[in-house]
């Protein structure tokens, strides 16, 4: 059975009376709908959420092209790039807690990162990496990610690319750079990123529907989503939850 690539959409709303809530959520309603249906997205859920309480949820279309299983509130979407939150989030618990330092120097965890720019890997901290501001140009090597090249197959590519600026003076999102701070929290720790992100973020949180990797995601009897075998766990990651369920970590 081939899995389809579903869309997930997640809103918090701060509203005002209930009237406005109720107004807003209509017409968000009506968007989601007209969306999903012109972009002909195959598998969709959101659900909008208020002072803790789920106060709007839909879910459209299928997850499967060759079954009939639709979408519902128990299906477990991929989260792409809102993994990196997670990785930002587990960093920053780990810093303050004197585990390692933003200031640290991605050279002392990833030792073979090279630049075509002289010198430029030697100035790249760890904050570098989680505020984009590495100073190269925006996602590259994004194309080996989407082929599923390891992190350590990309790497040594990075000495192809010289420096757009020096780390913290110019923004470039990355997806492979970002990843980096997975192998810093590892060598601090002395445990799994995804060990550690599930014990200390999504255990307390109570996200029984929530995992790092699609293996633990198997055990799981819920719906049916993607595979999941990108590299850089932290950043363009595969994580997996439920639209029901990410919003408990908005809280914490």
């Amino acid at each position: 059975m081939r899995i389809l690539v579903s869309a997930l959409a997640i809103f918090a709303l701060s509203l005002g009376a209930k009237a406005t809530d109720i107004s807003l959520a209509q017409k968000f309603d009506a968007d989601f709908q007209k969306q999903v249906s012109e972009k002909k997205i195959p598998g969709a859920a959101y659900a909008i959420v208020k002072d803790g309480k789920v106060i709007a949820l839909r879910t459209m279309g299928s997850r499967a092209v060759d079954a009939e299983l639709p979408v519902n509130s128990a299906t477990v979407f991929r989260l792409a790039s809102v993994s990196k939150t997670f990785g930002g989030e587990m960093a920053a618990i780990l810093a303050a807690e004197g585990k390692f330092s933003l200031d640290a120097r991605v050279l002392g965890y990833v030792p073979n990162l090279k630049f075509k720019t002289a010198g430029h890997a030697s100035g790249l901290k760890v904050r570098h990496l989680l505020s984009h501001s590495a100073g190269i140009t925006p996602n590259a090597y994004d194309n080996m990610l989407e082929d599923d090249w390891s992190l350590d197959k990309i790497i040594p590519y990075f000495a192809q690319l010289d420096a757009m600026c020096k780390p913290g003076e110019c923004y470039g999102y990355q997806n492979i750079l970002f990843s980096l701070v997975q192998p810093v929290i590892e060598q601090s720790t002395g445990e799994q990123y995804g060990a550690l992100v599930s014990k200390r973020i999504m255990e307390p949180l109570d996200m029984n529907h929530s995992s790092v990797g699609w293996r633990r995601f198997s055990l799981l009897r819920t719906g049916q989503s993607h595979t999941c075998s990108r590299a850089g766990t932290a950043g363009r990651g595969c994580l997996l939850s439920q639209t029901t369920t990410v919003w408990r970590r908005r809280q914490a």
